[in-house]
């Protein structure tokens, strides 16, 4: 019965850093989800794929805004193989009081 306090202990640390990983992604995904409520979607087209570290891609982005600007940017993620190829559409939320 000796070790089963030090099994005890490991599992409430396990339990706590459990939970904060929890409450970490809940908050996450309110932010994400308050943003998609208030974004604007349009369509956009992948102008180029921008090499990353470890061989991964971006893609760089261009749409037209309510405004008839034409805004451009590139996707924080990367991945190997790209999301998209070059030319193709793809949807964009962006926020109407700052497109970029």
């Amino acid at each position: 019965m000796v070790f089963a306090r030090p099994f005890a202990v490991i599992g409430a640390l396990f339990a706590l850093v459990g939970m904060l990983f929890l409450g970490v992604s809940l908050v996450i995904l309110s932010l994400q989800h308050d943003f998609a409520r208030a974004a604007i979607r349009t369509s956009g087209t992948v102008e180029a794929l921008i090499p990353r570290g470890n061989a991964t891609y971006a893609a760089q982005i261009r749409f037209t805004d309510r405004a008839g600007q034409t805004q451009t940017f590139t996707e924080s993620g990367s991945s190997n193989p790209p999301r998209a190829a070059v030319g193709d559409r793809v949807t964009v939320l962006y926020d109407p009081a700052s497109p970029r």
